[in-house]
C-alpha cells in the first residue's frame, strides 16, 4: 500500500512539474537551476499547461516509437525537439541577473 502511494505521489509531482510548472512559469524546477525557460515561438510568452501537455504526450508517443524526438535537436538549427515543432515552443537561456 505504501508503494501504491509512493508511486502516486510519484506521478502527482511529475504532472505539477512537467505540466502545471513548466506550463505557467515556463521553468521545472530543473530548467530553473540550469537556468532554461520554454516559452511560445510567437510570443515568448510560458506555452500554458495544456500545450504543455500536449508537448509531453506527443514528444513521449515519438519516443516510444523511434526515439526520434530527442535526438530531433542535435541537427535542427533551433535545438527543437519534435514535439516543441509540434506545439510551436523553444527552450531558451535566461539572462542571470
Amino acid at each position: 500500500m505504501l508503494m501504491g502511494l509512493g508511486v502516486l505521489l510519484m506521478i502527482g509531482i511529475q504532472i505539477w512539474n512537467r505540466i502545471f510548472k513548466m506550463g505557467r512559469t515556463g521553468q521545472s524546477v530543473g530548467k530553473k537551476m540550469l537556468g532554461l525557460k520554454l516559452v511560445n515561438e510567437q510570443n515568448g510568452q510560458p506555452i500554458g499547461a495544456m500545450q504543455s501537455f500536449l508537448r509531453e504526450l506527443v514528444g513521449g508517443l515519438i519516443n516510444q516509437i523511434v526515439y526520434l524526438s530527442y535526438l530531433w535537436m542535435l541537427w535542427d538549427d533551433n535545438k527543437q525537439t519534435l514535439a516543441d515543432k509540434v506545439v510551436h515552443s523553444t527552450v531558451i537561456e535566461v539572462p542571470k541577473s
